[in-house]
């Protein structure tokens, strides 16, 4: 596989709830094809991360759905999402 094939690449992710970090230094890459299993036991973040992380992809898979499809469809998908999402 290439650099071309990587599809996450989040590197340092810190997250903090109030005076909290509740994520620190959070490595997290994919390549094309890879599956992945986030796994720990509960309170561990791994919701954290997940949500996070879709936050920071989120405009730019927009921006490809928005290349493919009319502007009401991708409106669409992304209400299904952020209600998946919460």
């Amino acid at each position: 596989m290439t650099a071309d094939d990587t599809v996450i690449d989040v590197r340092d992710l810190w997250m903090r709830y109030g005076a909290h970090d509740v994520l620190r230094g959070v490595d997290l890459r994919a390549r094309r094809g890879e599956v992945l299993a986030l796994v720990g036991p509960n309170g561990a973040g791994k919701t954290t991360v997940l949500g996070a992380w879709a936050v920071l992809v989120a405009p730019s898979v927009l921006r490809r759905m928005a290349r493919r499809e009319s502007g009401s469809l991708m409106e669409a998908r992304r209400t299904r999402a952020m209600r998946r999402i919460g």
